[in-house]
């Protein structure tokens, strides 16, 4: 199942908090997990064991939490599967870690009200993971400043470490930038920017993010070229064979006519003229030499 896993990593932080809140209450969930123990095979046994009851608190308050959003209860499921993950790394490769999230997600669907049913089949590589806690600190940083408009050692501090996190990514999206993961980058500088606008700092606290979109100039050079090509054939095309060519031509051939008459008619009345003064001429010279 492909889904992008960065959209809801700004929403991680009201997760994890949710989360926490299932550690304390999830006594009430003990007796429904243990019905299920026996029939968990593998490795993930011990884990399923562990977490069980926490899960199954976590999972029946997603309503509780979402308030009608469905891309907040969305960022649960996600969590979920980070969240075991981070607990579990070094302990569980990722085929364990999507296995335990499955059993966790269909054992609290045949307990309970369903949920993250488009999510039971998730899969997450390492590097992915890596990245969605790159974005994740990003995040939690701008949550802190955000509402902040004092430039404070802490604050700093804080834009700082989102600088170099994103620094750290920013390569990867230079020749690969259509990826989930690159469009969550670019919303990340878009937001850092305005938050750290708003601190006012003076300090060498980045107050902007390198960006790695290029505009393609060879394709900006080619295009209007491709252009005149296209119109020009177009007209060429139009004036040869069809009839708006002919009309055209025979247009041309009218006025060019209209003009070789204008043109005969004016070199007609020029000889008329020099005629007419030749015979004035004469006439004055008879009369001249008769006197």
């Amino acid at each position: 199942m492909s889904i992008n896993i960065y959209l809801y990593a700004n929403l991680f932080s009201t997760c994890d908090e949710n989360i926490r809140k299932a550690e304390e209450s999830k006594s009430s969930y003990t007796t429904s997990c243990n019905k299920y123990e026996n029939g968990i095979q593998g490795d993930i046994k011990g884990q399923f064991k562990e977490i069980c009851a926490q899960t199954f608190s976590y999972l029946n308050d997603i309503e509780l939490y979402n308030h009608g959003k469905n891309k907040l209860k969305e960022a649960h499921c996600v969590y979920l599967y980070y969240w075991l993950y981070d607990k579990y790394k070094g302990k569980k490769d990722s085929n364990e870690i999507k296995n335990l999230y499955n059993k966790l997600i269909n054992v609290n669907n045949t307990e309970q009200d369903r949920r993250c049913e488009n999510h039971n089949n998730i899969s997450i590589s390492d590097d992915e993971i890596s990245k969605l806690k790159d974005i994740y600190k990003i995040y939690k940083n701008i949550d802190k400043l955000n509402g902040q408009d004092t430039c404070s050692q802490e604050n700093s501090k804080y834009a700082q470490e989102c600088a170099n996190i994103y620094k750290q990514n920013v390569e990867s999206c230079r020749q690969h930038n259509k990826t989930y993961f690159c469009k969550e980058l670019i919303k990340i500088k878009e937001q850092y920017e305005k938050v750290i606008l708003n601190l006012n700092c003076n300090n060498d606290t980045p107050k902007t993010l390198p960006s790695f979109q290029r505009n393609n100039t060879t394709v900006l050079t080619l295009v209007p070229v491709a252009l005149t090509i296209l119109i020009s054939f177009f007209l060429y095309v139009l004036y040869k064979f069809t009839p708006y060519g002919s009309c055209f031509r025979c247009s041309r051939i009218r006025k060019k006519n209209k003009c070789n008459n204008i043109d005969h008619y004016i070199n007609t009345l020029q000889l008329y003229e020099i005629s007419n003064d030749n015979f004035h001429n004469k006439e004055c010279n008879i009369l001249y030499s008769s006197s």
